[in-house]
């Protein structure tokens, strides 16, 4: 598993915060988050949080370049 497939997840559909995915690779889903990739933050609210992970537009940019560079 790598960051990339972390954000691949997030991505396409996300994954919860206690999936087999999240608890497998706990310190990938962390680096993701930390830097920004991912995030449970409703887009439409400032406040509020859930229990899936999903991929933000800097985690989108990321996978853009990361793409672009493999072609």
């Amino acid at each position: 598993m790598t960051l990339t497939d972390i954000l691949l997840a997030a991505w396409s559909g996300g994954f919860t915060t206690k999936s087999d995915l999240a608890r497998t690779h706990a310190t990938l889903v962390g680096v993701a988050s930390s830097e920004g990739y991912i995030t449970t933050k409703l887009l439409c609210s400032e406040a509020e949080y859930h229990n899936v992970w999903l991929i933000t537009v800097e985690g989108l940019r990321l996978l853009e370049h990361l793409n672009d560079n493999h072609q």
